[in-house]
């Protein structure tokens, strides 16, 4: 079973996609936090296997996660989503390594359909056990 990680201060965000992701594929877990802080916990004790954030949100926002998984979990794809979409968003991604930001509002099957075809992309590479991390 492949996990992923939903990072969203937005319950509702967070409660819709859950829902379409497992009614799309009921072999994908799914593992939420509604800030950077809580999702680095996630990925200090558990398997990972797509991460999908906000960028903006409270106590640790999506920058910083990102900045962590680039750091301790980079084998972990992450895809990025904002409200607030504009060019020096995206300078300050691609610094970070990201190409491409979804901007909300987006449409929730278009979203999973994604989500569920990274997940299952052939670049996907399992975590090697020396790593020292659980992501």
């Amino acid at each position: 079973m492949k996990t992923i990680l939903l990072v969203d201060d937005n319950t509702f965000i967070l409660d819709i996609l859950s829902r379409a992701i497992t009614t799309g594929d009921r072999h994908t877990a799914i593992r939420t936090a509604r800030n950077g802080r809580d999702a680095a916990g996630i990925l200090k004790s558990s398997r990972v296997d797509l991460i999908l954030t906000d960028l903006n949100m409270p106590i640790m926002d999506g920058y910083r996660l990102v900045e962590y998984r680039n750091r301790h979990c980079p084998q972990v794809p992450v895809l990025v989503m904002t409200a607030g979409m504009s060019p020096d968003v995206m300078q300050r991604l691609k610094v970070l390594g990201i190409t491409g930001c979804l901007e909300k509002p987006f449409e929730v099957e278009a979203l999973t359909r994604l989500l569920l075809d990274s997940l299952n992309a052939p670049h996907h590479l399992p975590v090697p056990a020396e790593s020292g991390v659980a992501c």
